[in-house]
This record gives structure tokens, C-alpha cells and sequence, in this order.
């Protein structure tokens, strides 16, 4: 009788052991984000992802099966992996959900892994009832497909563009596009039914003529112009007509407030260890669109006033002082100017930017976007100079300086200018 070959046990690796007690350590943080959850599972192989539910399941942690639900559905590779994995599983919440999944599948591979957890579950007592084989209609409506989002990063005064391309049945598509501000409100609103054979082409204007148009779920794409609609309310401010009787059509918002996308991507807690990104908030003014941002004049006359004065002062002052003297200025702008509304309002400008820079494939620059973000909603930002402020607030001046000078200089050439008598 030969020797039945057992399949030798290996430990999980460091990463999975590691992700599985991150869950363990804080099961809502990335249970609430289920897209960082599905971001990190991809690095793993196929095996070392079965071992992480596996890790799970022998943790034996509340809510288990909700957070297998959420899931579900969001790559291939991962469902094979917690199908296998729920057979180990000895609890009725097991047999639920892979008979649930069954329903939703019609792939041969998957029902037979399926198939094989679920006898595996049975083999420990748990009831369990047959997988039939779906056979798929003979007539097949056509299914719609998904709708697709798109938004710009904000300029200087917080305007952006959104866009919600909805296909129809049995075809063309209807293109929602929606300018806003995050203080005035709606801007702009307009809907075009389009052929399908021209919505390609019709994005493809937006992405060329607006580089920072990225993807981004539409139902989030709804939630912006929610909040939107608010602040214009706020300002006294009604959407147009048209708004309220067209955006039932596209779905329905998610609630208010507004929880940012890019805590999807980025953790909030792995942002916030890292104190040197703010220190490095400098460099987003580098990157479009942050080279626009400026401070309007009115609100930084009184600080444009102290700078001119600092800058061309004739009191003999070393490099240090002078600097000193200018930093102190960008200090005392940036506690005036930014008071608790102020700064919520630059909060949601940097998380949305965040986003966008993170799209864009700049992921450290969306990491410092977000560190800056963060900084904002700390009280103790009010007692030491926010890098990022100050950063905003020493080019504005510098701007409003060289552009006065510039005004100087063409006065000055302009009354050398001597009308020669004509004859």
C-alpha cells in the first residue's frame, strides 16, 4: 500500500502574518477601506493570499463575514482565493456565503472550487444544500454598462470640473457635466445626449484640454456636487432647475459629509506617522495646477504692506533677519487669514488634490497633498506656522511684488516715450 503523499504545512509569510494583525489591530480602519485592503492584497501571490484568510478565519474576529462580503466582486484572483479558504471555515457563515457567491457566478473553474469548499463543510455537519448548474438563457437582455466619473483637480479659488458619462439602453449615452466651486456652488450645468460612437471622442477633448481629468467612481462624482449644492445654499445660492430633476437620473449621492476618496488609497495613519511630508509641502508648488495658486491681493494687502516694507526696508539687516523678519509675516498671514472655516475649506481642496496627484501616478506627492490636508484639521496647526500655508503665502507676495515692479518699470519706460512734433 503506498504512502499517501501529505501536503507539507508551511508558516504564512512575514507580509500576510503582517496584514492579517494589521486587520486584527484595527479591524475597522481597513475593513472601511476596502480598496486599500484590495491594493495590498494584490501584492500577495495567490497562496499567501489564501493564507491571509486563513490567518483571519483562525482569528476568529467579528464581523468576519461582512468583511468577506465587501470583498467579493473586486478581483478575481482574491475570490478564487477566499472561495478556497472559506471550506476551513467550520461556520454556517461559511456555507451562507459561498452558496451566496455560487448565485452570482456562472464560471465552471469557480463552481467546482466552490463545489469543493462547501464538501468540505458538509464533511464537518454543516447542512448543506446542492450548487445547481446555472444554464444561461436563451435570450439575454442587454446589460448596461457601467457608468463612468471623471473630475479635475481645483484651481486656486476651488472650481473643478466633473463628468458622469451614463450609457443607455439599447444605446447612446448621456454626458452630465457639472462646473463648480467648493465656496459659490454650482458654476455651470449642462446634459448631452450623445451617440456611443462619439462619447469616446467627446472625453477625449476634455482629457486633452484638461490634463488633470481623472477617473473616479460617479456615485462619488454625485456626492461632490451634493456638497456643492450646499455651499451655494449657504452663499444664498439655489442650483439650477434642471440639476434637481437630472441627478435622480444618474443615482443617488452618497451622504453627507462627505468622506474622501482618497482614504480609499492612502491611510490616514500611515500618513500621519510621517511628519517629514509636511516639511516637504514646498514641493507640490512645482506641480500643476498648485503653480496657479495664489491669494488674491485683497486679502493680503495688510501683509503685502509689512513684506514691501520688510523687503525694501533701509535699516542694514543680515540675510538671517531679514529672512526672520519675512517668515514671521507668513506666520502671522496664515494664523489671520485661516480661521477654522478657512481651513476646512483648504482641507477638502488638499484631499481632493490628493486624489487627483495620486491618479496621476505622483503617489509621494499625493502622500505630502495629504499630510498637508491632515495638518489642517489639528488645532495645534494654529500655534506653529503650517509649511504649506506659508509656502502659499510667501509666492503670493512674491508675486504681488514682481508684478508691481513690473508695473514700475513699463510706467518708467512709458514717460521716456517723447511725442515728436508731426510735420
Amino acid at each position: 500500500m503506498k504512502e499517501e503523499k501529505k501536503k507539507k504545512k508551511t508558516s504564512p509569510s512575514p507580509k500576510v502574518i503582517s496584514l492579517a494583525d494589521e486587520i486584527t489591530a484595527a479591524p475597522s480602519s481597513l475593513s472601511q477601506n476596502i480598496e486599500l485592503l484590495i491594493s495590498k492584497l494584490k501584492s500577495l501571490s495567490p497562496p499567501e493570499q489564501e493564507e491571509f484568510f486563513l490567518e483571519l478565519i483562525k482569528k476568529d474576529l467579528p464581523e468576519l463575514a461582512l468583511l468577506f462580503k465587501n470583498i467579493w466582486g473586486k478581483d478575481a484572483n482574491i475570490d478564487l482565493a477566499l472561495i478556497n479558504s472559506l471550506g476551513f471555515w467550520s461556520s454556517p457563515q461559511a456555507v451562507e456565503l459561498l452558496q451566496d457567491f455560487a448565485s452570482q457566478v456562472q464560471d465552471k473553474k469557480w463552481i467546482k472550487a466552490m463545489r469543493r469548499s462547501l464538501f468540505r463543510l458538509k464533511s464537518k455537519g454543516w447542512p448543506v444544500a446542492e450548487i445547481t448548474d446555472q444554464e444561461p438563457a436563451i435570450f439575454s437582455p442587454p446589460k448596461l454598462e457601467p457608468a463612468q466619473g471623471y473630475v479635475s483637480a481645483c484651481d486656486s479659488e476651488g472650481a473643478r470640473l466633473i463628468l458622469i458619462n451614463q450609457p443607455q439602453i439599447p444605446k447612446g449615452t448621456i454626458i452630465c457635466q457639472v462646473f463648480f466651486s467648493d465656496e459659490e456652488g454650482i458654476l455651470d450645468f449642462s446634459i448631452r445626449e450623445l451617440a456611443k460612437k462619439f462619447t469616446a471622442e467627446y472625453l477625449n477633448i476634455f482629457k486633452k484640454n484638461i490634463p488633470s481629468l481623472v477617473e473616479v467612481d460617479p456615485r462619488y462624482c454625485l456626492g461632490l456636487i451634493a456638497e456643492s449644492v450646499e455651499a451655494g445654499q449657504k452663499q444664498g445660492k439655489n442650483p439650477p432647475a434642471d440639476l434637481a430633476q437630472w441627478l435622480p437620473f444618474f443615482g443617488s449621492p452618497p451622504p453627507l459629509p462627505l468622506q474622501p476618496i482618497i482614504y480609499q488609497f492612502l491611510s490616514r495613519e500611515e500618513v500621519n506617522s510621517r511628519p517629514e511630508l509636511l516639511d516637504r509641502s514646498p514641493l507640490l508648488f512645482e506641480r500643476p495646477p498648485f503653480q496657479d495658486w495664489f491669494l488674491e491681493k485683497e486679502e493680503l494687502q495688510k501683509y503685502y504692506d509689512l513684506y514691501k516694507e520688510a523687503s525694501s526696508s533701509r535699516l542694514v539687516l543680515s540675510p538671517q533677519q531679514k529672512e526672520s523678519r519675512l517668515q514671521d509675516i507668513y506666520a502671522l498671514a496664515a494664523q489671520e487669514l485661516f480661521g477654522p472655516d478657512k481651513r476646512f475649506l483648504y482641507r477638502r481642496r488638499l484631499e481632493e488634490m490628493a486624489y487627483v496627484l495620486f491618479k496621476q501616478g505622483q503617489e509621494y506627492e499625493a502622500r505630502i497633498c495629504l499630510a498637508s490636508a491632515l495638518s489642517l484639521e489639528k488645532e495645534s496647526g494654529l500655534l506653529s506656522p503650517h509649511t504649506f500655508l506659508c509656502t502659499l503665502i510667501q509666492r503670493s507676495l512674491e508675486r504681488l511684488w514682481a508684478i508691481e515692479k513690473e508695473e514700475k518699470e513699463e510706467k518708467k519706460e512709458s514717460n521716456l516715450i517723447i511725442d515728436l512734433p508731426r510735420e
